[in-house]
């Protein structure tokens, strides 16, 4: 793994020299034209991504562009969250990444919201010096590389984790962990599982999916034999649950259908309107963790802008991908240019970038700080922000950073050191061939 990670090093270094790099460079040097952005989000159940980035170009273009140019974007069809096979995903990203990468006029690229895709793209973007931005890819070895290149604009799941394992410790007695075994289960429940044993959570035990298994029923009852002859509920009080959409979802409705009863609680995958879609009252009461909403003026007038556009309520991620569009543009601004390295330098030093959602601070490793996060709560089919919960876990965090800070660093450094070793291991060339057979679905 060392040598395949110094392989991979070299190749970023030695990106210099990439052709396509040198041609956008060049080509945004000029600082003529349209300033082109490459969208890479999913079009299934998942629209509000592309809205956001929609409304936000829109408005920039209407306020005179950024840098007296107008912002135009080439969109792809990512298929994040299709319930499919993950080396199909992995290949048809890759696909967009190097058309993205070899456009010369592309001088940063938004999306790629599957945590399993975001990886392995990320490789070819910084190879080729693209500013890349994904608005919901989490896993934390997106950033663990020092890649130059690479921001999110969502918290990474160790920072989701920490706060659902603080919540967990305040508010529930013992707990049952269910998690799917892709890139983002096993990041947000190993993650989860080391902070909680660390605050003396009790875990009574979990159950694992593989992502290609859709007999969800009869896996638990297989699987989850924690107790002889006593109901579910008898030995946890609630479940954290590690898995992207749909099959949250369904995992969800099965649990009802056995007739456990607990609470959901889980990350930033769970916050969509998909979730009530699918699961519908059985959903009731699930907490998240995921990216706070400021009920602010102008967030207020986003919301009944994008009703009056699309015919329909937004949900959090069409502010969120708008703020991420933002931002971006605000980063060319203060760099005074597009090309990529001026944008990409400028990015990593925003501090307090106040968005509709949130007030941004980039971090070194091109991730935001997790100020940015907070707990809602699913109720009559939406999710709202949940003030008690918030400071119940904000005084509990302030309590440990004072009891403990060695610790929880120690903590930090641990994972970091664990997510260096999970890197995709499909990147044998940098062509985007699909050189890995991998069974995983999404």
């Amino acid at each position: 793994m060392k040598c395949r990670l110094l392989i991979v090093v070299f190749l970023v270094f030695s990106s210099a020299c990439s052709k396509p790099a040198e041609k956008t460079a060049k080509r945004a040097e000029k600082g003529k034209g349209d300033i082109v952005i490459g969208v890479a989000l999913p079009l299934n159940d998942d629209r509000h991504f592309l809205e956001g980035v929609e409304m936000a170009i829109e408005d920039l273009n209407q306020k005179g562009g950024v840098l007296g140019r107008k912002l135009r974007i080439i969109f792809e069809d990512d298929e994040a969250f299709k319930d499919v096979e993950i080396d199909y995903l992995i290949k048809n990203g890759k696909k967009i990444a190097h058309k993205f990468a070899k456009d010369p006029d592309v001088v940063a690229v938004i999306g790629h919201n599957n945590s399993g895709v975001a990886v392995p793209v990320s490789i070819i973007y910084e190879m080729d010096k693209v500013v890349f931005i994904t608005p919901f890819a989490s896993t934390p070895s997106l950033t663990n590389h020092g890649f130059r290149f690479v921001f999110r604009t969502t918290p990474t799941d160790t920072a989701y984790a920490r706060k659902l394992a603080m919540l967990a410790k305040q508010k529930y007695k013992s707990i049952l962990i269910i998690a799917v075994d892709d890139l983002y289960g096993e990041s947000l429940s190993n993650n989860f599982h080391t902070f909680a044993e660390d605050l003396g959570v009790n875990i009574v035990g979990g159950v694992h999916f593989a992502p290609w298994e859709d007999d969800m029923k009869g896996v638990l009852i297989k699987r989850g034999n924690l107790i002889d002859g006593a109901k579910f509920d008898d030995i946890f009080d609630a479940i954290f649950l590690a898995a992207e959409m749909p099959k949250a979802a369904k995992i969800i409705k099965m649990a009802r259908e056995l007739n456990i009863t607990g609470p959901f609680f889980g990350g930033d995958s769970l916050d969509t309107m998909e979730l009530w879609n699918i699961a519908g009252e059985d959903a009731e009461g699930t907490i998240v963790c995921s990216t706070i909403i400021n009920e602010s003026p102008e967030l207020q007038k986003f919301r009944e802008r994008f009703k009056a556009k699309y015919g329909y309520p937004s949900e959090h991620w069409a502010a969120h991908t708008y703020d991420t569009v933002q931002i971006l543009a605000y980063a060319m601004e203060t760099a005074g240019s597009t090309v990529p390295d001026k944008v990409a330098e400028t990015l990593h030093f925003i501090q307090n970038w106040q968005g509709i959602t949130a007030t941004y601070t980039f971090n070194e490793k091109g991730d935001v700080l997790d100020s940015v996060s907070g707990f809602k709560v699913l109720s009559k089919g939406e999710f709202t922000y949940d003030e008690e919960l918030n400071k119940l876990v904000s005084e509990y965090e302030k309590k440990v950073a004072e009891q403990d800070k060695d610790g929880y660093e120690a903590i930090v450094e641990r994972e970091k050191r664990k997510d260096v070793d999970t890197l995709e291991e499909d990147d044998k060339d940098m062509d985007g061939n699909d050189n890995q057979s991998n069974k995983n679905k999404n």
